[in-house]
């Protein structure tokens, strides 16, 4: 468009710069204002006022005390004090505001002292930008990143105590994968099957385990059920024979993948052969006599009601000898209790060593044996 010949468009320096000053006061985002000696407002931009829900007019002659809290404007009033003394302010400084009315902001701010064009300081000036979503961003991501470490720290820790417990456990830990191939053994399963966890990686039970096979039989089905079904199982095996036996009670847990199908089991191994070895020394007490060892009345009642059973059925006979020691008393008056134990235990060593394997040799009180012969 041409130019109005009408105009004057000839401006004066400093009309342009009060032009350009009243421009950028209306219209910029930063929040811009002027003080005098005594910190009272003489100029605010658009953006300064409405913070302050006012106008640029009735910014003109305020303090920061009315508009700030007491200690606020007190410390800011002691500032921009030191500014016009000293002549030196500062630069894009991260400052918080404090509102009684709403939440806190936050903003960097630059004062400097105002000057004429003489250099005579005639108050300070101050440019503010808003921070606030910035600093709550940064604080968002900071307390994320300290619950992160948080939780990664948990997480050290709970794997710090579960490898304590994979290591110390007596128990026998075995991991494998759908196909029953091993992946993982904790020291104790390493110890029984001889080998590392490494060595025994993508190898099978029965090319770990010297176990018989009916035994490895047991373990792969338990093991293939929770891969099939997808819950937990228990068994008990044994391993060895006759006094050298030990016995086993075996959880088997499915592990279920971020899919929830299951990707493999987890097995935890527990020796029990000490309470198997007591509940049977319990159930053989409850059924023989303490001192000599042969059976007691209660399995003598229980043997000779199976033989009338029986003889009700096969008309085979069975035949009952009872023994009784004459004159017994006179030992134990004699020669003491320990002695007449003695002479009972040999005497019910002799007929043990009298009857035939098939039949029992009872101690059915005192001195008086009884033998059931089928």
């Amino acid at each position: 468009m041409e130019p109005d010949d009408d105009v004057n468009w000839s401006l004066s320096a400093e009309e342009i710069e009060l032009i350009c000053a009243r421009n950028v006061m209306a219209t910029a985002a930063e929040f811009i204002f002027l003080k005098d000696l005594h910190s009272r407002f003489i100029h605010a931009s658009q953006g300064v006022s409405a913070v302050h829900h006012r106008t640029p007019e009735e910014m003109i002659g305020l303090t920061d005390f009315d508009l700030f809290a007491p200690e606020i404007a007190e410390h800011w009033f002691a500032e921009e004090q030191a500014i016009i003394a000293s002549g030196h302010g500062f630069v894009h400084r991260e400052e918080r505001e404090r509102w009684p009315d709403r939440p806190d902001t936050w903003v960097t701010t630059t004062k400097l002292p105002l000057r004429r064009s003489d250099g005579t300081i005639i108050g300070t000036f101050g440019i503010s930008r808003d921070i606030t979503a910035r600093v709550l961003a940064e604080e968002t991501r900071r307390a994320g990143q300290e619950q992160l470490a948080a939780a990664h720290d948990a997480l050290r820790q709970v794997e710090s105590r579960l490898r304590a417990v994979l290591d110390t456990t007596p128990d026998r830990i075995t991991q494998f994968d759908r196909q029953l191939r091993c992946e993982y053994l904790n020291p104790a399963a390493e110890e029984a099957l001889n080998t590392s966890s490494a060595a025994a990686r993508g190898r099978t039970l029965g090319e770990l385990s010297s176990m018989d096979q009916s035994t490895i039989d047991l373990w792969e089905a338990n093991l293939q059920r929770v891969i099939t079904t997808g819950t937990e199982t228990e068994f008990e095996f044994s391993i060895g024979s006759g006094d050298a036996t030990r016995w086993f009670h075996a959880r088997v847990s499915p592990e279920i993948g971020a899919d929830q199908q299951t990707v493999g089991v987890l097995t935890v191994s527990r020796d029990f052969t000490a309470l198997k070895q007591a509940e049977r020394k319990l159930a053989h007490q409850a059924l023989h006599d303490s001192l000599t060892g042969l059976a007691n009345r209660a399995l003598l009642m229980d043997r000779v009601t199976r033989s009338l059973l029986r003889i009700e059925r096969q008309a085979h006979p069975v035949a009952v000898l009872f023994i009784d020691v004459d004159h017994f008393k006179a030992v134990n008056d004699t020669h003491g209790h320990d002695i007449g134990d003695e002479v009972l235990r040999e005497l019910a060593r002799r007929i043990s060593a009298s009857v035939r394997g098939i039949d029992l040799a009872c101690r059915y009180g005192g001195e008086e044996f009884v033998v059931v012969m089928p």
